[in-house]
């Protein structure tokens, strides 16, 4: 089954193309998705494949139709690459932000390395923070039908009042808590 990775409503892209025999080389290019700006570079092999390197300082997820088919909101500074064939492709990235919502879960300020290949997408050595609540871990979604999901998170210190922020779009408690622990 062919799924779609990323989907953009539209997207421009300006770059020096140097066409050969074997090859179409992209310089640094300069790519607008939506509001939100970045470069690239890479290549097309005619017999390989592709590889492409990217970087954005914000890619706003209101300027992205879909990712994977997951559910995102805010922006998020790229560093990253994807590379491929015609049958399947790799994306590599690391991500930073400020401010980020992931399935409806707020993640707040987080740095995370994610790698997509073959249906799995692994979200390796994070770090965030919401208020006062740190937080690291790895974890791995297997996108698949139904989806699954294994992970390790720590939390070496806890305040439930922000650890209520990361799923108040998930649950709305009847009552107040508070309290801390380690």
């Amino acid at each position: 089954e062919r799924r779609t990775i990323v989907a953009f409503d539209e997207m421009q892209a300006v770059s020096d193309i140097n066409i050969d025999e074997e090859r179409i080389t992209f310089t640094r290019g300069e790519l607008k998705v939506g509001s939100s700006e970045g470069t690239a570079d890479g290549y097309v092999d005619f017999e390989d494949g592709f590889h492409f390197n990217f970087k954005t300082p914000g890619l706003d997820f209101d300027d992205v139709k879909s990712l994977a088919n997951l559910k995102y909101e805010g922006s998020i500074a790229l560093d990253g690459m994807t590379e491929g064939d015609g049958g399947a492709a790799i994306l590599d990235t690391k991500i930073k932000s400020d401010s980020f919502y992931f399935e409806d879960y707020f993640l707040g300020k987080t740095e995370v390395n994610a790698r997509y290949e073959k249906g799995f997408l692994k979200l390796s050595n994070f770090a965030g923070a919401v208020d006062e609540l740190k937080y690291t871990g790895n974890i791995l979604l297997h996108l698949s039908d139904p989806a699954d999901i294994q992970g390790h998170v720590e939390m070496p210190e806890l305040d439930l009042k922000n650890l209520a922020l990361v799923f108040n779009r998930k649950t709305t408690l009847p009552f107040q808590i508070s309290g801390r622990g380690t």
